[in-house]
């Protein structure tokens, strides 16, 4: 089966999130896997993620009034 690597997001929850904001601020070139463009998007639930950059695709995040893990 192909997978189109055009256009599309990467979504995760808790250690999910955090595991594709990674593979979107690093590649996954940096996981060494072969390189693929960047994700059109990305959608994160509750996690601390501080490091992004302005060439970040367009971000989802969601996070509660009594999260411990998001300041």
């Amino acid at each position: 089966m192909e997978v189109d690597t055009q256009n599309y997001s990467l979504r995760g929850g808790s250690a999910g999130a955090r595991m594709v904001t990674w593979l979107d601020s690093y590649g996954t070139a940096s996981f060494n896997e072969a390189k693929y463009p960047k994700p059109a998007a990305v959608i994160m639930q509750y996690t601390g993620h501080e490091d992004y950059t302005e060439n970040d695709p367009p971000t989802f995040a969601c996070v509660g009034d009594n999260d411990w893990i998001a300041d």
